[in-house]
């Protein structure tokens, strides 16, 4: 039956020729076009042997007429007025024959070109080449003249034209839009499809200056706008239900390739930006802290791990002199690479001035007004510097804002005071010191808040008093065997998740 009603002729021959040996009146179809039809028209008007005839058309246009002739030799089983009702019927019937023939090559053409069209979209990165086939084809099934698209700007809430098809782009008033709640553009994203014809009250505003009708659909991806897409004709007309389905459909598939491409954009500068966080994570000082302290009095174990490919935590321990060692751990606020910049500035502004300059309260003033000079008034920093001093066997230290050290003496558990703001929160802070005795078993441990904030699953923090625990299990060892109980303390206390947050663990042991 789909084979007969394709090839609808065929069907209506069929017709003709049973309705003649039923009816003994010869029934006829002769086809005709809009550019024929006045002239078929004009011929059966004119054919004496034609006493009746109608037109047979689809939705759109004529397709031909249907016609009975005198008959000429056999008496005819019904009456001319009988007849011709029934001719009518059949006419009637046709008609809707035709329309649903049309409709199934229609959709059937519809169909194929909207699969390869998917195809070359889903192939496709070329995006204007790929945005000029989408409007090409969204002219060509809806019938149109020629077709735009419109990019959407939330941020300027205006829509910008980003793609033509046949149309001059000098033909096209209103390059850029406004969205506004009495502008097509804006009833369709809102509400969906939308005709414009020339006497409509944007019309003049809107459509080329060679166009009599338009037609807007929304580009949306999961209910955000992404613009709008018009076809446009040179004829006033009215668009049928299909061709805005098939209009839609094809926005639907703009959607995705700008989806598409701006994943694809995204990916390319992930790629870019992950290649240069890996060189510059190279060029950081390596998780362990190497600078092993040449002197006999002091053990230094260090560990310093990012959450990111870069860091805001610094760990540091430089030699001063043969007698004296500078140690230093501090958080920088954010994450990553605003952090990592943070604690770059700081890094570099104390490794000049500790050099310089014996006094640790003033390293630390001078620190915190290049920080406080050379970054955003929203970065800071906490921070302990302080000096291992062999001969007078004393820790002096600053404390700008960093979570308390924890110093242990045998069973006495001491948390060491803070002497200030954070670095870089106003320019002339002053910072006092602190001076600590030392004596020989005392264990040092300076952390950042990632290893006393680690949370476990029930939420429950591992605080200064996990540190001091895991140190007591083993404050016999060395100061590296400190330090990896503790990191392993705290990992397990966070029941094998990752920790969010960058983690600095540095253990000063004094050698018996």
């Amino acid at each position: 039956m789909t084979a007969l009603v394709t090839d609808y002729r065929r069907l209506v021959l069929l017709i003709c020729r049973q309705f003649s040996e039923a009816t003994g009146w010869v029934l006829r179809f002769t086809p005709a076009t809009e550019d024929t039809a006045e002239a078929v028209l004009d011929q059966l008007n004119t054919d004496a042997c034609c006493c009746w005839h109608a037109e047979i058309r689809d939705e759109l246009s004529i397709a031909g007429y249907l016609h009975l002739d005198v008959p000429q030799f056999n008496e005819p089983n019904s009456s001319l007025e009988s007849v011709t009702a029934l001719g009518q019927t059949l006419a009637n019937l046709i008609s809707e024959l035709v329309s649903a023939a049309h409709q199934i090559d229609a959709s059937s053409r519809d169909l194929s070109t909207l699969v390869d069209l998917k195809c070359a979209v889903r192939e496709g990165t070329d995006l204007p080449r790929t945005m000029s086939d989408l409007l090409t084809a969204a002219a060509q099934l809806t019938e149109s003249w020629g077709a735009t698209f419109f990019l959407l700007n939330p941020t300027t809430n205006s829509l910008r034209l980003r793609a033509v098809f046949r149309q001059g782009v000098d033909t096209i008033p209103l390059k850029t839009r406004e969205l506004r709640s009495d502008q097509p553009d804006f009833q369709a994203l809102i509400q969906g499809p939308i005709v414009v014809q020339r006497d409509h009250p944007h019309g003049e505003r809107l459509l080329p200056s060679d166009a009599l009708s338009g037609l807007c659909v929304p580009v949306m991806a999961e209910n955000v706008p992404l613009g709008t897409m018009w076809v446009y004709d040179r004829r006033q007309r009215e668009f049928t239900d299909r061709q805005i389905h098939v209009l839609q459909s094809i926005a639907i598939q703009t959607a995705a390739i700008l989806e598409r491409m701006v994943l694809l954009r995204e990916s390319e500068v992930q790629h870019r930006l992950s290649r240069e966080l890996q060189v510059a994570s190279e060029n950081q000082p390596d998780d362990f802290v190497n600078h092993a302290i040449d002197d006999p009095m002091f053990e230094v174990a260090a560990f310093c791990m990012s959450a990111h490919e870069l860091g805001g935590d610094l760990c540091e321990s430089i030699p001063l002199s043969s007698n004296r060692t500078g140690i230093a751990v501090g958080d920088a606020s954010g994450n990553s690479i605003p952090a990592a910049m943070v604690k770059a500035t700081a890094r570099g502004a104390l490794r000049t001035q500790q050099v310089e300059d014996p006094d640790v309260a003033g390293v630390m003033q001078r620190v915190n007004a290049a920080l406080h000079t050379l970054t955003h008034s929203q970065h800071f920093m906490s921070l302990i510097y302080g000096v291992l001093d062999s001969d007078k066997r004393t820790f002096t230290y600053s404390n700008a804002g960093h979570c308390n050290p924890i110093f242990i003496r045998g069973d006495k558990v001491t948390t060491l005071e803070s002497h200030g703001l954070l670095l870089g929160v106003l320019g002339d802070t002053e910072y006092g010191h602190s001076v600590v005795d030392l004596q020989p078993g005392d264990v040092l441990v300076i952390y950042s808040d990632g290893i006393s904030e680690a949370m476990n699953r029930s939420r429950e923090l591992f605080r200064s008093k996990g540190i001091i625990a895991a140190v007591r299990e083993c404050r016999e060892g060395t100061a590296a065997e400190i330090l990896q109980n503790i990191w392993g303390r705290a990992e397990a206390h966070c029941d094998g998740d990752s920790l969010p947050d960058d983690r600095t663990l540095m253990v000063v042991k004094i050698r018996e």
